[in-house]
């Protein structure tokens, strides 16, 4: 079989099973797993593949057809050009969360903070990547999930950050202060779970997808609770739905205690982070 009939094959049988980026897919996963790159397709797509390579390969795509997400399989991924390691105790890591972190970076360079809090850290991506960027700063990352953050630490040896890691329902064992706290909490809905695609309902620990509520709890306890935890002039930067960006800066308001609060969208014109100084 040549390299583009696997490829071809493989996408139908993506498509079939309901993998919406079945083409892109069906080829990440052949790059991933021999180690190429888009131009191999081009340069090599009439090329014979061994018959021990497209077993292997149909292997990972028939796993993929199940619906297991792609990062799962392979148990990493890249965010924001650094790898992680995933797994069903976190969040795997989403594009427009990108968006989050850069914004996160930009509150915390204009502030001229020092440190830094990421709360529901998960994986570590946020507080991670900000340690990357910015290695002067010190960085805490928080989850109420032991074996989250065990992959939190490990993420972080990966990526040669140095960290500080504590466990905590929320802010109940957080005792310092800091410039700035990040979050991506849980935020949908209970309504709205069972809408989710499989790679998400299945695979995604559900503690970190939903409040079982409304889908707001967790930014009402950073806007009342955060407050304590932040310095002088500090700051929270939020992931929010892409419905919540009114409703989650009128939380933050409500508190009486925040100068300012706003909300931005993605590039898919949804509202994706909430910012809030005191």
């Amino acid at each position: 079989m040549e390299v583009r009939e696997a490829i071809n094959l493989a996408e139908e049988k993506l498509k079939n099973a309901g993998v919406n980026d079945w083409r892109t897919d069906a080829k990440l996963i052949y790059m991933k797993l021999f180690s190429v790159n888009d131009l191999f397709f081009i340069m090599n797509g009439r090329k014979e593949i061994t018959k021990e390579d497209e077993e292997k390969y149909f292997i990972y795509i028939e796993k993929r057809s199940e619906r297991v997400p792609v990062q799962e399989i392979f148990g990493e991924t890249e965010f924001y050009g650094l790898p992680f390691r995933v797994n069903r105790s976190v969040l795997t890591p989403r594009l427009e969360t990108e968006l989050v972190l850069e914004k996160a970076l930009e509150v915390i360079r204009d502030l001229k903070g020092r440190s830094v809090l990421d709360i529901c850290t998960g994986s570590g991506i946020l507080g991670i990547c900000i340690k990357h960027d910015l290695p002067e700063l010190s960085v805490t990352l928080s989850d109420i999930s032991e074996d989250a953050l065990k992959t939190a630490a490990e993420n972080a040896e990966l990526n040669g950050t140095d960290v500080e890691i504590v466990r905590s329902d929320m802010f109940s064992s957080i005792s310092g202060k800091y410039d700035m706290i990040v979050s991506n909490p849980p935020y949908i809905t209970l309504d709205e779970m069972s809408s989710l695609e499989p790679e998400v309902l299945n695979y995604d620990p559900r503690i970190a997808l939903t409040d079982e509520g409304d889908g707001l709890s967790f930014y009402r306890i950073i806007a009342e609770e955060g407050i304590s935890h932040l310095n002088e002039n500090g700051a929270v930067v939020l992931e929010i739905g892409y419905n919540q960006g009114e409703t989650v800066a009128d939380i933050l308001r409500g508190t009486g205690r925040y100068r300012k609060v706003e909300y931005f969208k993605d590039y898919s014109g949804n509202d994706r982070i909430a910012v809030a100084y005191i």
